[in-house]
């Protein structure tokens, strides 16, 4: 698909406004400020009413308790045939602390349905929209801009990173789904081996899963030396799988006649344990870790989860009738490798050369749950790893997640230079 690339000096009008606008301004003088933005919103939200998302299944759930602040909210046609939208909350004049935060979505949220705008466009113009209301309704620059999101959130952020360094001082990019090809083929290769009936008796029930969790909490729980229910450090954790199989002479006392693994299951375990690699033996992407046992009745069910099945039917293979995934091992690797070269929508983030958005003062805080089930740790660990050699001494932190550390600390700093977030 040709794109077509939008100039900014063209879009941004910076001096329509000298002096900052009321809430209802915005809506007036929208296209005065950004050429071609079509609002839909532009209202004050009085304090302590609880904000009620309308038709929105993507944001559910009703905010409380929120201070006074002007909703806006814009839509944007990046071609004839596609748009996006997004919505700035600003708080009320003279309560602003000065810093923009942009906030990411997981899966394919939002539906934005034209693959460039998915990739990274929507995004960016997103900001660079925002951050020029922004302007316009306090009068002044945002000091700080911070982006905040996890699994496509974090990808977008990481993405943002690479290619539009300018955009955000700070990324905090949880779970990031940035490998975008290699993950959708990940999540189609682990459930063809929970679905594939070429051997007889090896699909494994996803009810078992939970089973087997507790196997493995009890084998690996102390390596560190605490019984916390927390498997530290997943990769020395080495479980071993033949306690599970039925007629083991050291079985768990978690299973039984009932619910133990044949051999043939014991295989297709071993297999989900195992790295994705190609028929040649190329690492093609990283497994579950032990510990991440709990969410595989999910994600390991013999049905691709997420935005996987469509990604390979209507992005890769670009059809353009609704078709069920009909797929086996020897098609996807080739379609991955397919994935890897044209790239719709640009929706990889694994370019590890960080050096502009670093050198600017960038800071990049990258978490991932060690216990993800949907989106392997080892990912992270894999794109640190690559990002560390073009630019040593990078921020990017892994954090473990799942039942440990889920919660943390504010903090905000005097400047850009110190961390964005500790963990407590």
């Amino acid at each position: 698909m040709r794109s077509t690339w939008l100039g900014m000096s063209a879009l941004l009008l910076y001096g329509a406004s000298a002096k900052p606008l009321d809430c209802a301004g915005l809506l007036s003088s929208s296209q005065t400020l950004i050429k071609g933005l079509k609002p839909y919103v532009a209202e004050i939200h009085p304090a302590n009413v609880t904000f009620v998302p309308v038709g929105n299944p993507a944001y559910p759930n009703p905010v409380p308790d929120l201070p006074e602040f002007c909703r806006f909210g814009a839509e944007y046609n990046t071609s004839t045939i596609s748009k996006f939208r997004f919505e700035l909350w600003l708080p009320k004049s003279g309560h602003w602390n000065g810093r923009f935060a942009m906030v990411g979505n997981g899966g394919d949220a939002g539906g934005v349905n034209n693959a460039i705008d998915f990739g990274h466009r929507a995004v960016h113009l997103s900001a660079v929209f925002s951050k020029a209301i922004t302007k316009s309704y306090y009068g002044k620059r945002s000091e700080y801009n911070y982006w905040i999101g996890c699994s496509s959130g974090g990808k977008q952020g990481v993405k943002s990173a690479q290619m539009y360094p300018e955009d955000f001082d700070g990324v905090i990019a949880g779970a990031p789904a940035q490998w975008w090809p290699h993950l959708n083929g990940f999540t189609t290769h682990v459930n063809l081996l929970n679905a594939n009936a070429t051997t007889p008796g090896a699909v494994i029930p996803p009810a078992f899963f939970a089973t087997l969790y507790q196997e493995v909490i009890a084998q690996c729980d102390k390596l560190d030396g605490v019984a916390d229910g927390i498997i530290t450090n997943p990769r020395s954790c080495k479980p071993d799988l033949t306690r599970v199989a039925c007629g083991s002479a050291n079985i768990s006392p978690y299973v039984n006649a009932s619910n133990c693994l044949s051999s043939s299951q014991l295989v297709t375990l071993k297999a989900i344990y195992t790295n994705w690699t190609s028929t040649e033996g190329e690492f093609l992407f990283p497994t579950f870790e032990p510990g991440s046992e709990f969410g595989w009745p999910g994600t390991v069910n013999g049905v691709p989860y997420g935005p996987a099945p469509d990604y390979f039917s209507y992005q890769v293979l670009n059809k353009t009738s609704v078709q069920t995934l009909q797929i086996n091992e020897t098609e996807l690797q080739r379609l991955t490798k397919i994935a890897d070269v044209t790239d719709p929508g640009q929706t990889n983030a694994i370019n590890p050369n960080l050096k502009p958005f670093f050198g600017r003062g960038g800071k990049l805080m990258q978490y991932h749950g060690f216990a993800d089930p949907l989106i392997p740790s080892g990912s992270s660990l894999w794109y640190y790893e690559h990002a560390s050699v073009i630019a040593p001494g990078v921020l990017v932190q892994i954090l473990s997640g799942g039942p440990a550390s889920v919660a943390y600390r504010k903090a905000v700093p005097a400047k850009p230079s110190r961390l964005l977030l500790s963990t407590t």
